[in-house]
């Protein structure tokens, strides 16, 4: 174990169209930064952007830090468990500004078939910390097969919750996806 920080940075974008009427968009950035201080557990640091108009959200920044436990740390299996606290400040469609403190609770699972391939599932849980029925969950299952040249291509299916959705609005948002993921 080295004390050099891991970090992870993502873009996701999921679009869709039926008939010219925008169907599906859900975009998100993040930069996640993880530093080890034992064995089996690190510290990190996240911040994260979201824009998801059919769930409600015109822009929500999510920063946070906290511990995470590397429970099992040996391939093929992984299996990380973290919680942190953070601040979260979100502008929903209706024009509502929302900041508040929030308690992260976090798990991510992978499954390594070789070097290039693998399974993996991650979930977060986010509580507001000052209305606790305010709270949002995001799960992701993907399995990861390079297909030419290093390039990956990955099938996913994303959940995401929101216990209190604005009136209208289902609490749960499922998308099935396929495509090609750009790593290193």
């Amino acid at each position: 174990t080295t004390n050099l920080p891991d970090n992870l940075q993502e873009f996701r974008a999921v679009w869709g169209e039926t008939d010219g009427i925008e169907t599906a968009g859900r975009y998100g950035a993040s930069l996640r930064s993880d530093f080890n201080v034992a064995p089996h557990v690190s510290v990190y640091g996240l911040g994260s952007w979201r824009r998801d108009t059919f769930a409600g959200i015109s822009r929500q920044f999510d920063e946070g830090v906290g511990l995470s436990w590397h429970a099992v740390a040996g391939k093929p299996h992984e299996l990380d468990l973290e919680g942190g606290v953070g601040l979260l400040q979100r502008l929903d469609t209706q024009a509502t500004q929302d900041d508040f403190s929030t308690g992260r609770a976090g798990m991510r699972y992978k499954y390594s078939f070789t070097d290039k391939s693998y399974f993996e599932g991650r979930g977060s849980y986010v509580v507001n910390l000052e209305e606790s029925e305010d709270s949002q969950g995001d799960a992701a299952l993907a399995i990861v097969a390079p297909i030419s040249g290093g390039l990956p291509m990955k099938i996913g299916y994303d959940v995401a919750y929101r216990n209190r959705p604005l009136p209208g609005l289902e609490k749960t948002d499922t998308t099935f996806s396929a495509g090609i993921q750009f790593s290193n």
